[in-house]
């Protein structure tokens, strides 16, 4: 079903001033109070958030009953809204919405249904922000363009044509353009492309967010989260590195569609030092986490069966789930303990403390003995995984050996 390019623009408006306004509250320092007012027609109050960074390190958004019409009729319905939106009333006849940093986009979320389901704001041009500060919170309502045509692309090339012709005037200057086409794009953080594909008229940007991950599970978990945040763009996990991109069809070219798409990937651009620090927080925690978890496995490990002997491989492969990769965690763990009382068996010997040397020497032996046998246990797993029927790595018992 077709629809209406008025409404799109409104949605991507409100979508854009949702993105700022959440940008806005997540970086909120104390003292500083953000207030959003929809315009004031001079018939009665009209719609007003309030927003400050409170001493309990949240940030809180406050309506004032005030500020909300005396007719029960049309008051019933916004306090009903509100209270839809989260907001809680409190005895000092105000109504609170609260939340930490981090959830600064679910305050956004419902401050634009306050303006737009109670109090009718039809576009976030009709709201003002007052922070002191000179980057403005929503657009100036910009008058409407004439009308104008635009051009079915027949084939790439001509679509290429007309792509290298309007970036100029989009960014403000020649864009570098290597020798099949590719437009490399000015974004601070990440070095990105865009590119018109042989697969139909279309333009595709791409970037390389964050080029090494250690805990892929955490950053695939974040990714999906993100992706709410920015509904256009395919962030995903690609051979260890983060990759972003984001393809616009292309059908009919006119340089509005082009300008909109370019202002929409650099200001994904401008939010990637935020998505790095998130996914190298999430996995270092994670990484943390697990690595806790392997060190409670060599400590059980070395609990059955003291100085490392006698281990049993099968039930190695069991505590690890069947899984090589977590084998070879605990294999690379018990190594680096290993060289680490080497190291100090060493040095005691150096410093002619025998007591210490050879006790240092029976926890080198220990190590050693128990990497042998995680090896043998590694060795196995991959086995294992590679019969024609693997073991299922939920399983609780002993595996068995493949023949042959």
């Amino acid at each position: 079903m077709d629809t209406d390019p008025f409404d799109d623009a409104v949605e991507r408006a409100w979508r854009d001033f949702r993105i700022r306004l959440a940008d806005r509250l997540a970086t909120l320092g104390r003292g500083v109070e953000l207030r959003v007012e929809q315009a004031d027609s001079g018939s009665g109050p009209h719609g007003v958030v309030t927003f400050t960074f409170t001493s309990s390190r949240r940030v809180r958004a406050t309506v004032d009953g005030d500020d909300l019409p005396t007719e029960f009729d049309v008051w019933a319905p916004q306090v009903r809204t509100l209270f839809v939106a989260g907001w809680k009333p409190t005895n000092r006849g105000v109504y609170i919405l609260g939340a930490v940093r981090q959830r600064a986009d679910e305050i956004a979320v419902a401050t634009v249904r306050v303006f737009r389901e109670a109090w009718g704001a039809v576009d976030p041009a009709f709201l003002t922000c007052n922070d002191g500060s000179d980057d403005p919170l929503t657009p100036r309502p910009r008058p409407e363009s004439a009308f104008e045509l635009g051009v079915c692309p027949q084939d790439r090339d001509e679509l290429l044509g007309l792509v290298l012709g309007a970036m100029p005037d989009i960014l403000g200057f020649d864009p570098e353009v290597n020798s099949v086409g590719d437009i490399s794009l000015p974004t601070m953080h990440v070095e990105g492309r865009m590119i018109v594909p042989h697969t139909g008229p279309a333009i595709e940007f791409s970037a390389v967010v964050l080029g090494s991950v250690s805990d892929l599970t955490t950053a695939g978990e974040y990714l999906i989260h993100q992706s709410n945040r920015w509904p256009d763009i395919n962030l995903c996990l690609d051979h260890g590195q983060v990759i972003a991109r984001m393809r616009v069809t292309l059908g009919v070219f006119h340089h509005c569609h082009l300008d909109a798409a370019v202002a929409t990937w650099l200001a994904f651009c401008n939010d990637v030092p935020m998505i790095r620090r998130q996914i190298k927080h999430r996995t270092a925690k994670g990484r943390k986490k697990s690595l806790n978890a392997i060190h409670d496995t060599l400590a059980l490990l070395l609990k059955k069966a003291p100085y490392g002997v006698g281990l049993d491989v099968e039930e190695i492969a069991m505590l690890c789930g069947y899984d090589s990769h977590a084998v070879l965690q605990h294999v690379k763990a018990s190594a680096r303990r290993y060289a680490h009382y080497v190291k100090t068996a060493k040095t005691a010997g150096a410093n002619d403390d025998t007591l210490e040397y050879f006790a240092h020497q029976r926890e080198a032996e220990t190590w050693r003995t128990l990497t042998h046998s995680l090896l043998a246990a590694f060795h196995l797993v991959r086995d294992m995984e590679a019969a024609p029927n693997p073991p299922d790595k939920t399983t609780k018992h002993k595996g068995t050996r493949p023949s042959g």
